[in-house]
């Protein structure tokens, strides 16, 4: 390297040394200036905030209704107004605030929300679903409905968990058809039907007396599951021998929440099903039955000759108490080694009481 080259080369390093160092400098006094305007403005919105809420009160006391023109058009926002409704609500429950609330989401933030419903930034329609979320009003069906099939996750999820609050029929089974098409992700819409409105188990029963789709019928089951009653079961019974396998097992997991001696009768005779997935499920769901009656099928599927169904079955065995422990322990090493194997594993676990939902 000539005596040009290393001059342009140190050039080069002293720039570069000389712009970060305007870099570090601009970075630390804009930290600086901006530190003091942030904590004005998040001061100032906490200002805002004790004022609005004193009217509220001050409202609430004097029982009068809710004025127009109260807050100014800035401050008449889902972002600002819905959580100071939730300040409310944790220190006043009375009739008089449950009216101002009624009026204030129908009147003022149900048509901001409508109008967020059909943007396209998710930022917006996020702020839609909470105002529907936290007062959930039927008239609102079609804009949750709608956010229900949008394409950002969680949009869509969200917008299952006001959807379900509603405790409708077309909600119900709105979310359904979700889930039919979510196969892979079903477990946010089951758990926002479970968490919702009781209402929804209904008309998920009748969809499931009705509908003939095997996955439609495994997605009700999938939700009846845990609201099971005589007449799920004699619906589930019709699947316990379906072609579809998936189907098969989600009727296996939903009579498993039946706790009733009929449960085990049912379920027993699939312990020797052609397909180990039935097999296995079956095992486990016995297993938090205390179906001691299946002791002898249990003890036989020791030796299958897939691991799983030996290794539910083993399970099952130790929920089953003493008299599955003892088959447990007669498993002989020389004799079958996987049963022995599987026996083992088993019987060095500390095994739940069987409180947990079964099938699962």
């Amino acid at each position: 390297m000539n005596w040009q080259h290393q001059l342009f080369f140190l050039k080069f390093i002293k720039l570069n040394v000389i712009f970060q160092f305007i870099f570090i400098s601009a970075h630390i006094a804009f930290s600086l200036i901006l530190k003091p305007i942030s904590n004005y403005f998040s001061r100032r919105k906490k200002r805002i905030l004790i004022d609005a809420r004193d009217k509220i009160r001050e409202l609430i006391e004097k029982e009068r209704p809710w004025p127009k023109g109260l807050f100014s058009h800035k401050l008449c926002k889902i972002p600002f107004l819905v959580p100071l409704v939730l300040n409310i609500d944790k220190e006043n429950q009375s009739e008089h605030w449950m009216e101002m609330r009624k009026s204030l989401f129908t009147n003022i933030l149900f048509p901001k929300a409508k109008k967020l419903t059909y943007t396209k930034k998710w930022t917006k329609k996020i702020q839609a679903i909470a105002c529907f979320f936290h007062f959930p009003n039927s008239i609102n069906e079609k804009e949750i409905l709608h956010l229900l099939k949008d394409t950002t996750p969680v949009i869509k999820y969200s917008a299952a968990a006001c959807a379900a609050k509603l405790g409708t029929s077309a909600a119900a089974n709105a979310i359904i058809d979700e889930m039919n098409c979510n196969r892979f992700l079903r477990f946010p819409f089951r758990e926002s039907l479970l968490k919702g409105n009781p209402k929804s188990f209904s008309y998920i029963e009748e969809r499931l007396e009705k509908d003939k789709d095997p996955w439609t019928r495994v997605s009700c089951l999938e939700v009846l599951s845990y609201n099971m009653n005589s007449h799920i079961v004699d619906l589930a019974k019709r699947d316990l021998h379906a072609s579809h396998k998936n189907l098969r097992i989600a009727a296996i997991r939903a009579i498993s929440h039946y706790l009733d001696p009929v449960s085990n009768s049912l379920l027993i005779p699939l312990l020797k099903d052609s397909e180990w997935e039935v097999r296995a499920v079956s095992a486990r769901c016995l297993g938090y039955l205390k179906a001691k009656e299946a002791i002898d099928e249990l003890a036989f599927l020791l030796t299958d000759k897939s691991w799983w169904v030996r290794i539910n079955s083993a399970l099952a065995l130790k929920r089953l108490g003493e008299d599955g422990i003892q088959v447990l322990k007669q498993q002989n090493i020389e004799k079958d080694r996987f049963a022995y194997e599987a026996a083992q594993y088993a019987l060095t676990l500390d095994i739940d009481d069987g409180k947990n939902p079964p099938g699962n």
